[in-house]
Formats: C-alpha cells, structure tokens, sequence
C-alpha cells in the first residue's frame, strides 16, 4: 500500500511539476489519423517507414527497440508526460515554434543525417537539438552548456573538442555533432537501453548508473514514475519522444517541413590563418553562410596554419573557395598574428602598430594583459603596413627617474604611466613582480612623458 501510495503522489507532482514548467494549459485536442502524414522520410534510409499502432505499439515490451519496419526506433510508450508534451507542442504556439526551428535546422540537417547513419545510431536522434537549443548553434544554456549538442566544458575532453583564445568547438556543428553522437552511443553501450542512454545524457551517465546500482532498477520509465531521477531528467525524455512524433508527421499539425533546399558541408584544411570577412568578399560566399558554418570562431579570424583547423564550406562553394585561397593568400588576412615573447606588453605592440591598446583588448577578450604568456599567439588588427614588433628594436628607457608610490598603485599601473612593464621596474628595483609595494616607497622610474604610450597614442 505504502508503494502504490508513493507512486500516486510522484505522479501528481510530477504532473503539477510539468504544468508549472511549461505555463501554457493543456491542449486536448488529438491526432487525427485520417489527416495527411507529411512524414520525413530520412533521406537515403533504408526503411520501409509506417506509423507503428497503438497495438504494435503494445505488443513490443516498454523500452525495447524496433527491429522491423516503423517510423520510430523506439517503442514510444502511453505516458502521461509523453502525452502532457506531445499536447503541449501541438497548441498552434508550440507548432509555430517547432516550425521555425526546424526551418533554422536546415543549415546543419542533413549533415546531422548522415553523421546518424553513419555511427549507426536511431534516426530520430536529429531531433534532439530541438530541445537541447532550438537549433542555435551560439545557444548557451543557464549552467554554461554550449552549442547544438549543449556540451558543458567540463564534458569534452573525451570528444577532442577545444576551447582556446581563437575558437570554442563546442559551436562547431561538424565536431560536436559527432561528439555527442559518440556519446550518446557510449551510453548505450553502457545501459543497455534508449531511453536509459537519453536520460545520461541529460543527468550524466555516473548519476544514472549510480541510481540503476542503488535500486537495481534498469526501466527509465520505472525510475522517472517513482522519482529517482533528476526532475530535469524526468521530463527531458517525454519531451524528447512528444517532438519526434510530432515531427516526423508534421503534416498532420499543420507544419510545412521539407528536405529541399539543405546545405552539403564539406571541409578543407587551412594552411594559412584566414579572416572570413575577406574570404567572403574575395570568394562571393555569404558571410552569413560562413559564419553559421563556423561559428565556433571568437573573432571570424581561423586559427594559425599550426592548428590544423578546417573551415566548412557548403559544397557548391568549394572550388570557388579553394580557387580564391590558392590565388589570394596575401589577401584573405587583415590581421597580425603576434607571438607573445619576454617582457611584451600590449602597450608596446599598441605603439608599433598605431593602434589603442583598447582595440588589442577587444580582439583578444580571453587573454589577460597581466598575464602573458610567452608563446601565446594574439590577434593585431592591420591598420597600417608595418614590420612585425621585435621588442629589441624598442629603445629601452633610462631608470633615471623616482616615482613615489601611492595608495592602490600596483607594478602594473605604475608600468603602465611610465611606457615599461612590470618586470622592467621589479628588476630595477630589486623586487618580485608579484611582491608588495607600500604607501611611500620611492621606486626607480624611465624618465620619460608621465602619461605613458596612451597618451602618446592619443596624441
């Protein structure tokens, strides 16, 4: 009694839960059989794909996967939050919804389709970016996941996924999509089971095979009913298994969903660094096809050549690209790549290249001026033809100067009013560059203009 108790009162505020979430009512209209199918058929899929019955439905065990001709690789079972979801996208806002994200998912559909089919993996898996991020491939969620696929940064190590100064490939499509495919089929191979393997990539799979070791319990639905789930996880496949549904007979809801017209990627290694906005103007391919299909890019400026980055390109623009970066090479770059070395500072390199040091921080946001690396490439935009910085030719300043220290002053800010930097005046002054500077100490200076390169600048 006690159990069937328990059960009763989590599936009453699992619902109230779910009703709280979404805000909207419940739409209690139904599908209609009779009404046109409009189904996707995935291109270049084998199947012969037919609605699966309530009955066929009922014949196969809960969780287990088809085998034999169906529209769905899953057996979707009757589940009130399967059916509170697939209600609830069916309201003619949730329709308007879905359709304007799977018209944004054209861009990376069909390329979706065949990293699927390639790992083997169930068809209905290209919706998943439905609700992992509409579909946006800059979507960061409220915990920090990036991307498509939602990876959080603590996850990709596995994945060869990399997060530097230059790019985040957590946004690249091409990489992420066949990582979390790559992890979605782990977590099968591990559980055993769809659903299972859904709910781990949600919830992570050490909280969903801790769960199935302390209860002994391996049903994802037997789990989520009694609650031992996350409540995120709980939903996250209900709402999952409403949308294919949804999708895969959107005609039956009104929503127009076609195959034509989707972008072919292909990839090119780069053996030059590259700024997509002249590579757009030199090759007549939109910046905002190359943008989408490179977002993992800070700045729209690839990688230096050591990187091995690929630039996507859709497929009818690949000779023309090709062709424009044979031809053009000393064209298709208005940066500077500097590698940081010994005692640089971005107020030196400002002063070479004639720019504000504010212009050398906005185009390397992720690289702290007080924390140098020697080796570490940056980005200089090119707004006059100069000879690369060597800090040698710099004529090094005379220490014939004092400067009292005041209240707040640090070696830096003290670096940077006298035109030097904070190594320069600690090894004068016999001190540490990370030591402690005190109210009153007189420090050896440059005697040189007070208000620094910025002024100069300025001027």
């Amino acid at each position: 009694m006690r159990n069937l108790f328990s059960s009763g009162v989590s599936y009453i505020l699992t619902f109230l839960f779910a009703i709280t979430l979404t805000g909207f009512p419940l739409n209690t209209g139904s599908l209609d059989d009779n009404l046109p199918d409009n189904r996707i058929l995935l291109p270049e899929n084998r199947r012969t794909w037919q609605k699966s019955s309530p009955e066929n439905r009922k014949s196969h065990k809960p969780l287990q996967t088809h085998v034999g001709p169906a529209v769905y690789s899953f057996d979707i079972p009757d589940n009130h939050l399967v059916d509170f979801y697939r209600k609830r996208y069916s309201s003619e806002e949730w329709l308007n919804w879905l359709d304007s994200v799977f018209t944004r998912a054209k861009v990376y559909r069909d390329h979706i389709v065949s990293r699927i089919e390639y790992f083997n993996l169930p068809p209905e898996l290209l919706f998943l970016p439905v609700i992992e991020s509409a579909f946006r491939v800059n979507a960061i969620s409220r915990s920090g996941a990036v991307g498509l696929w939602q990876f959080m940064e603590n996850s990709i190590e596995p994945y060869n996924l990399r997060i530097n100064e230059w790019l985040d490939e957590r946004k690249d499509f091409w990489k992420a999509t066949d990582a979390s495919l790559q992890k979605l089929k782990y977590n099968f191979s591990q559980l055993g089971d769809w659903f299972l393997a859904l709910a781990a990539y949600n919830c992570g799979l050490n909280k969903v095979k801790s769960v199935i070791e302390q209860t002994g319990i391996r049903n994802y639905w037997v789990l989520s009913e009694r609650g031992l789930l996350p409540i995120e996880t709980i939903h996250y496949v209900p709402k999952f298994l409403a949308v294919v549904e949804i999708l895969m007979y959107p005609g039956r809801n009104g929503i127009s969903i076609s195959w034509e017209k989707s972008i072919k990627w292909k990839r090119v290694e780069l053996d030059q660094a590259v700024d997509l906005r002249v590579l757009s103007e030199e090759s007549g391919l939109p910046m905002d096809i190359l943008r989408k299909g490179n977002a993992e890019l800070h700045y729209g400026i690839t990688p230096p050549p050591s990187s091995g980055y690929m630039l996507k390109i859709p497929e009818q623009h690949y000779e023309q690209v090709l062709h424009t970066l044979k031809q053009k090479k000393e064209k298709l770059m208005r940066f500077y790549i500097h590698t940081i070395q010994s005692g640089d500072t971005f107020y030196a390199l400002a002063e070479h290249y004639g720019i504000p040091v504010a212009l050398i921080q906005k185009y390397n946001p992720r690289v702290n001026p007080k924390a140098l690396r020697v080796g570490m490439e940056i980005v200089i935009p090119a707004y006059r033809q100069v000879e690369p910085y060597r800090r040698e030719i710099l004529k090094k300043a005379a220490f014939t100067g004092t400067y009292t220290v005041k209240r707040g002053d640090t070696l830096w800010a003290i670096a940077r009013r006298f035109a030097t930097t904070p190594e320069e005046i600690a090894r004068e002054n016999g001190l540490s560059v990370n030591g402690i500077i005190l109210d009153g100490m007189r420090l050896k200076v440059p005697e040189t203009n007070a208000l620094g390169i910025e002024g100069q600048l300025r001027r």
